[in-house]
């Protein structure tokens, strides 16, 4: 349990949380979770809830399926919101459910998933058994990109081992790396903080930011690291992996996230100092 074990978590009971049913092809096995209190919810043979098993399972605002609860979570409202704006790619907030709430409306492949008090209202609890994938969307296929996340690891990743935050093969990533340094990357550069900048059971707000010249990474609001960048081609299709690593067009590969995960936004476009800031809500001036 580590430093998780003085926090509340909460745990969702369906394979695909607040999320709209992906094509069946695509959907990742989880072992069925047996809730005794949870008849009202209907449960079917294979642990899913009636709402779960629907042909369209679209996101609501509320956790759309019964859930166990082993101690309360945050009460205090987020302050971080996803706009409806169509620069906005991705947003994740993880308030009781993996709803995107960007005008992209992408379909999660889910397994595992649990959600614990955060930085911002609820944050996701992310273990080893974690997977969160995104089925393709050209909505993420971007030259010009700006990453948002609030994390804090449980432990540092192993030595010749990663921890990934948001993985988007040949196109975004971002790991954390055994040494405490932070990793960003487009399709053809890599930028890293310091070693020891993000120790275990520290909250850090992360900006990768991706220009037409330049990939440049922020911690707290503070610019820490830049590369120049030149033009580079991007694969045709693209998929994003949550708490992990994607390494193929449909699976989710090692290197996850132990940890919480807070206010995952994606942009299609390079955030100004000033909004990098407030999304790290504690910048300095």
């Amino acid at each position: 349990m580590g430093n998780f074990g003085i926090q509340s978590r909460l745990l969702v009971l369906v394979a695909l949380a607040a999320c709209r049913a992906p094509n069946p092809a695509y959907h990742l096995a989880m072992d069925p979770i047996v809730d005794a209190g949870a008849t009202d919810a209907g449960a079917t043979a294979d642990g899913r809830t009636d709402a779960a098993a629907s042909t369209d399972n679209r996101a609501t605002d509320a956790p759309s399926a019964t859930a166990a609860m082993d101690g309360p979570v945050a009460a205090v409202p987020p302050i971080v919101k996803c706009p409806a704006d169509p620069n906005l790619a991705a947003c994740f907030r993880f308030e009781g459910n993996l709803k995107d709430e960007s005008m992209s409306d992408l379909v999660c492949q889910v397994s595992n998933l649990a959600f614990e008090a955060g930085k911002d209202g609820q944050a996701l609890h992310a273990t080893e058994q974690t997977r969160i994938g995104l089925t393709q969307s050209t909505s993420l296929l971007l030259q010009r990109f700006t990453i948002e996340v609030w994390f804090r690891p449980s432990a540092l990743p192993a030595p010749g081992v990663r921890s990934g935050l948001v993985d988007n093969q040949g196109v975004f990533g971002m790991f954390l790396m055994p040494d405490g340094s932070v990793v960003c990357t487009s399709s053809n550069q890599i930028v890293t903080t310091a070693p020891g900048a993000t120790p275990a059971g520290t909250w850090a707000s992360l900006a990768c930011v991706s220009g037409d010249a330049t990939l440049a990474l922020w911690r707290d609001g503070v610019l820490v690291a830049s590369a120049a960048q030149s033009t580079r081609a991007l694969p045709r299709t693209s998929g994003m992996v949550i708490a992990g690593n994607r390494i193929d067009a449909f699976m989710m590969g090692p290197d996850p996230l132990v940890g919480a995960m807070d206010n995952l936004r994606i942009w299609k476009t390079v955030r100004t100092p000033a909004e990098i800031c407030a999304a790290a809500l504690n910048c300095p001036p």
